[in-house]
């Protein structure tokens, strides 16, 4: 990690000053890239100063507005039939900060009551509900926050679901009716675990309208966080875990869930999965691979989603978000890089001036 940190150092001391203008957001330029191309990226980051933002860039990875935050943040949900975005704090997060994604202009800054927090993620259904993770203070008991959004991005909570499980963290949308939750099974105060011998990390499945759990799925060791989830073009879950248990040992740290195949890890030798420093930030899927980024271990994976075997591991310094684009991939990274994969896994790297935090959405501008 000490290279990563000094890397950090030196892009911020050669990044660009920005604009400031009065909407909040501050524009390097135009959002329409020069190559043409409408695709937006979206995702946390660190300012060139060391504070916090939500950054907008362009296929070519350069910024193109940026929104400010009054802490870290982590995941972004996008309301794909509107305008609005809405960005996380990172656990124990205390905000959501709603933002319009084609302008960078912000809606009323939402507080977490003070007996909550925010575990950094939320998914907006197709009839415009936002559903969010959220924990109790005192025990971290999980709950997903059920949210309405006025025309202006204004958050008004509509009911909450719970006992699921403690420390929820990623929620997605399986199908229409269903959210998918990484229950990670870990007390905490603050960051710190308190209950790691006896943590119940699950996949759990429930209907989205009553809350009512469908299905619940958990792997072998105990010891395995569920944080990070994306869905697979067959209704597949994957899972990423951050390993909880002894240091020196390698376990297997992405699995997936099959309706008709049931809930296992995927497959890479010892040697292999200690690359990741038992940490996955994002994970992706398409039609024939699986894609899973590690930060602290410096490195991606790509998997076969027909057969489960890793098919390759690369190197990138604080490898971050991973999110599908048509039929490819592209993952960003803390270090300024933006990485395209082709639907071939052809890999080219571009240089970005954003410093890119774990998580990132990709949107195209109407």
């Amino acid at each position: 990690m000490q290279q990563v940190n000094l890397t950090r150092r030196q892009l911020i001391k050669s990044s660009l000053a920005t604009i400031v203008i009065g909407s909040g957001a501050t524009v390097l330029s135009g959002c329409q890239s020069t190559s043409g191309s409408r695709l937006l990226y979206l995702g946390s980051a660190r300012t060139p100063a060391g504070s916090y933002c939500v950054s907008a860039a362009g296929e070519d990875g350069k910024q193109r507005f940026s929104v400010p935050l009054p802490a870290r943040g982590h995941g972004i949900a996008i309301d794909r039939l509107g305008d609005m975005a809405f960005v996380f704090a990172r656990r124990p997060g205390e905000y959501i900060q709603p933002f319009n994604w084609q302008t960078g202009q912000t809606a009323p800054l939402y507080r977490a009551p003070e007996d909550r927090y925010f575990y950094g993620h939320g998914v907006v259904s197709a009839d415009g509900l936002l559903y969010v993770t959220e924990g109790e203070v005192k025990t971290s008991r999980g709950i997903i926050g059920v949210y309405t959004v006025s025309s202006i991005g204004e958050l008004h909570k509509l009911k909450e679901f719970t006992d699921f499980g403690i420390g929820p963290h990623e929620v997605v949308l399986v199908d229409e009716d269903t959210l998918g939750i990484g229950v990670g099974g870990v007390h905490t105060k603050g960051r710190e675990p308190q209950n790691i011998e006896s943590m119940k990390p699950e996949l759990v499945l429930i209907n989205r309208h009553t809350g009512r759990i469908v299905e619940r799925h958990r792997l072998d060791d105990h010891k395995l966080s569920i944080r990070h989830l994306a869905v697979g073009p067959n209704g597949e879950v994957l899972t990423g875990q951050q390993y909880r248990g002894d240091s020196s040992q390698s376990v297997p740290l992405v699995a997936i869930y099959h309706p008709e195949n049931g809930y296992h890890s995927l497959k890479a030798e010892p040697e292999q999965w200690a690359r990741f420093n038992h940490y996955i930030a994002s994970i992706a899927c398409t039609e024939k691979y699986i894609y899973a980024t590690s930060p602290r271990g410096n490195c991606f994976g790509i998997w076969s989603l027909e057969t489960g075997e890793l098919i390759t591991l690369k190197p990138l310094i604080d490898a971050s978000g991973a999110v599908i684009v048509e039929d490819s991939v592209a993952l960003s990274s803390g270090s300024g890089k933006v990485v395209s994969i082709d639907s071939d896994n052809t890999t080219f790297y571009k240089a970005s001036d954003v410093l890119w935090d774990n998580h990132w959405s990709a949107v195209n501008l109407i």
